[in-house]
């Protein structure tokens, strides 16, 4: 692993974790009303180290703070209170996060399956029927159009644990090869600036050979990222603003996920009803042409955003302005590599 990339890594999630036990300390205090901003700092410092970890290949890491942010999520929500017992296997994880942190090189050969389980047992116990059922159910995507799969391990749990404004889904490919040859930024100052743009729900890092020993020749990046900014102005607004000399945004549909709904923005009510009859989906989106929510990484103005086109790659440069013909996104865009 480079170890630059792991300095700044260690150095970021230290930071998020330096005030999680006096944090989590007044999240008991509070059980019976949570102070929202609280549990929002802890379920950040969770979702931060998640994604910094799976982009750089740290599985154990990546795999204990997903858990922890499953269970902090269920706090914000009011699902469940932050008592004494759920205090207590968060404080002993973010120790286990601690250590692993402390020896990064052998992180991933660190045994982590009772703290594991003894976080799966307290979500067992403690959520209701309905997030259970949402938690032990896959959501794989495959993009029928371009018939290709990913292997993102996601929950029907993590879609629809999102925020609502974050209506549109995409899988982002990042080459990381690229990135390192042009001196772009690092992944982890990476998965902040996408972290200012939406969410990542997951991430699956494709390389050859061990990380921990050299850079591979060919190293990629594939995020799962939900988002309130359409796909014909994401696309180009991470090339310009992230300096990502390569960049394929593919956006997944209805059709896509094997939990169809609430994943894109819906049109029939019918839809949204029909979920709702089963397990509680989120709020619905905005409407595409009202969206007022600040724009994060200087993205254009509401004003400029068109509604969403099936596009499956944003143009190589950045268009001009309306008089441009290669303004309009095309449908001819290539497809992405398949799993």
């Amino acid at each position: 692993m480079d170890l630059s990339i792991a300095n700044e890594f260690i150095a970021e999630s230290k930071e998020h974790l330096a005030t999680i036990e006096d944090d989590l300390l007044a999240l008991e205090r509070q059980q019976d009303a949570p102070e929202r901003t609280l549990v929002d700092k802890l379920f950040r410092a969770m979702h931060s180290i998640k994604g910094g970890a799976g982009f750089i290949g740290l599985k154990n890491v990546n795999n204990l703070a997903h858990r922890m942010e499953t269970l902090l999520s269920l706090v914000c929500s009011g699902t469940i209170k932050p008592t004494q017992a759920i205090v207590e296997v968060l404080l002993k994880g973010s120790d286990q996060i601690n250590a692993m942190l402390d020896d990064l090189e052998h992180s991933n050969d660190i045994n982590i399956a009772a703290m594991l389980a003894h976080l799966d047992t307290l979500l067992d116990h403690k959520a209701p029927p309905q997030v259970k059922q949402q938690l032990a159910t896959p959501a794989p995507i495959q993009v029928k159009e371009t018939k290709a799969a990913y292997p993102f391990t996601v929950s029907q749990f993590d879609l629809r644990q999102r925020k609502a404004e974050n209506c549109y889904l995409f899988v982002l490919r990042f080459d990381l090869s690229a990135m390192a040859a042009s001196g772009g930024q690092g992944p982890v100052a990476l998965v902040r600036d996408l972290s200012r743009a939406g969410e990542i729900i997951d991430g699956h890092l494709r390389h050859e050979g061990d990380l921990r020993t050299a850079v591979p020749e060919r190293l990629s990046y594939d995020v799962l990222f939900a988002t309130p900014i359409p796909q014909d102005v994401l696309g180009q607004l991470l090339l310009d603003n992230l300096g990502v000399p390569d960049l394929e945004v593919v956006a997944v549909e209805e059709a896509d996920v094997a939990f169809a709904q609430a994943t894109v923005p819906a049109a029939a009510p019918a839809a949204a009803a029909a979920a709702a009859a089963t397990v509680p989906a989120p709020a619905a989106p905005p409407e595409p042409a009202a969206a007022t929510a600040p724009a994060p990484l200087s993205a254009p103005s509401a004003a400029s955003i068109a509604a969403p086109t099936p596009v499956k790659r944003p143009a190589a440069a950045a268009p001009e302005p309306a008089a441009s013909p290669s303004a309009a996104p095309t449908a001819a865009g290539a497809p992405p590599p398949a799993a």
